[in-house]
């Protein structure tokens, strides 16, 4: 029963959302949608947290035979890798459900129907065991995305931008496709592990494009205009998808000297990260700012082949950052929370993050810098932007409120398990607490809390200075000059097509072949 239990969560959320379809088909009025969708979302984390007594297990679905490619099956694998990521993503799930009944104007059928369709393909790519599941379960994720996003867009410059965040993600599974073809010539390649670490390269850019990072594409960034509930789980669920991967890859390592390179790169884009998420709007604004500045972190952790670290800072990320942007109903009373959330992400001894700190282990890099400032900036951000959001009373009934609280209660409560049994394996630290460990965790909240304190009185960056940080590093200036050269270059093709059209035409013809062929006889007599 036990071994069969990935299986069942991801067809019990497949299967709630095919219910709630059809009864919105059947009964358009019917007023328990909610009650179905919290109830699969309960189950849903039940049997995730359940599935922790039997690890790990290898499920193999043999769909189809693909006899020239390097592996043929489709494997799921619940591992110390994948499940923390699967509670994870059940954890949103159930939380965002939960505190969604506050916003009863809000949310609908189509609305928890997606919630559980993305979440059960969220499940399948975290549990992906080698490239072809994954390749299968980023494209259909990104199908149900674009399908729900569209749902809610209707503008065609909304739709445009939408389609550049998506190319860029289908260049993330050609990626991973070709890092699966070249790591064939190598031999088999049953899992994850069989990779070579010159692959890890290519899985290294799939994963960062997938979270955002790269390119700093300026529409990848922009509010998705859609519910709060529902807007959250589109981006972190996507995130998790690649921020598995990453820790995959920290089992594997890059090539030496690919490292400095890819310390520098990430470090920029955690830079970039933490300063937009500090001077953002508010939380739901700076959501993507969030998880870049997290999965810089994450991937800098894989590029030193620090797999604990990795995995910390990923799925703190993930929770921290869902609590705060599902965090809608402000009360003095509830404030708890998301300071719980905050201290869980300040990689101090006995928190989610606490094994993020290995990430500044031996051997030392002056590149360390960049990203405890970005650890610091997304430290400060996130006090900001619980602090600054305005405070919102529900009128709701009491038994609403509890329902909603239970919700947010839920992740620090995940976060609590995640945090022993990540911290704590078989007895004994996996970071241990010394001097040399404590002083990255100190040193980032130190530095979080003189920038705290700088902005309180004024000291911060001018808008002036933010807009340029933000127009330099998420590349604007070169997609606007990629821009122009395409538009000369359409002109000179124009301009070619207009000349060869006209009555000259074919004189221009002939004289270009003229030419081209003196070009060649020339070359050849030179040879002689």
């Amino acid at each position: 029963m036990l071994a069969s239990l990935p299986l069942l969560f991801i067809s019990i959320s497949f299967l709630f959302a095919i219910i709630l379809l059809i009864i919105r088909l059947w009964r358009p009025g019917f007023g328990y949608s909610w009650v179905i969708t919290a109830f699969a979302a309960l189950i849903v984390w039940t049997l995730i947290l359940v599935s922790r007594i039997n690890l790990p297990q290898v499920i193999t679905l043999s769909i189809w035979s693909l006899p020239r490619l390097p592996s043929t099956s489709t494997i799921l694998v619940l591992d110390s890798i994948s499940w923390p990521y699967a509670f994870t993503t059940g954890t949103l799930l159930l939380a965002v459900v939960l505190t969604d009944i506050v916003r009863a104007q809000e949310p609908d059928w189509s609305a928890w129907t997606a919630s559980l369709t993305l979440t059960a393909l969220g499940l399948i790519a975290v549990l992906a065991g080698n490239p072809l599941t994954m390749i299968l379960a980023w494209a259909a994720l990104d199908f149900a995305e674009l399908l729900v996003i569209f749902w809610h867009v209707h503008s065609s410059e909304g739709r445009r931008r939408i389609g550049l965040v998506f190319s860029a993600k289908i260049t993330s599974l050609f990626l991973i496709m070709w890092a699966w073809i070249y790591a064939g010539q190598f031999g088999a390649i049953s899992t994850f592990d069989d990779l070579p670490n010159r692959a890890a390269l290519y899985l290294l850019l799939a994963a960062w494009i997938r979270v955002g990072v790269v390119p700093i594409n300026l529409p990848q960034i922009q509010e998705q205009p859609v519910q709060r509930g529902l807007g959250t789980l589109l981006r972190l669920i996507s995130a998790a998808a690649g921020l598995v991967l990453l820790a995959r890859i920290s089992r594997l390592g890059v090539v030496g000297w690919q490292e400095p390179y890819l310390l520098a790169l990430a470090g920029i884009a955690a830079l970039y990260g933490g300063i937009s998420w500090l001077y953002s709007r508010d939380e739901t604004a700076g959501q993507a700012y969030w998880v870049i500045g997290i999965a810089a972190l994450a991937m800098a952790s894989a590029v030193r082949r620090e797999e604990a670290a990795s995995m910390a800072w990923g799925l703190t990320g993930l929770l921290s950052g869902g609590l705060l942007f599902i965090y809608s109903v402000r009360s003095r009373f509830f404030v708890i929370l998301p300071a719980l959330g905050l201290l869980q992400a300040s990689s101090l001894p006995l928190t989610q993050a606490w094994n993020g700190v290995a990430l500044y282990g031996t051997p030392l890099s002056v590149l360390l810098i960049l990203f405890l400032i970005s650890s610091a900036l997304l430290l400060a951000g996130y006090y900001f932007r619980w602090e600054e959001s305005p405070t919102e009373k529900s009128d709701a009934e009491r038994w609403i409120l509890v329902i909603y609280i239970w919700g947010l209660v839920f992740i620090p409560l995940a976060q609590l398990l995640l945090g022993l049994w990540g911290n704590i394996v078989n007895g004994t630290w996996v970071t241990p607490i010394e001097l040399a460990t404590l002083l990255p965790g100190v040193g980032a909240c130190g530095l979080a809390a003189v920038l705290i304190l700088l902005q309180k009185r004024g000291f911060g960056l001018p808008g002036r200075g933010v807009r340029v940080i933000d127009s330099v590093f998420s590349l604007t200036w070169l997609y606007r000059l990629v821009g122009q050269a395409y538009y000369l270059v359409g002109r000179g093709v124009a301009l070619v097509t207009l000349v060869l059209e006209g009555e000259g035409g074919i004189l221009w013809g002939l004289l270009w072949l003229i030419l081209l062929f003196a070009l060649v006889a020339q070359g050849v007599l030179r040879g002689v």
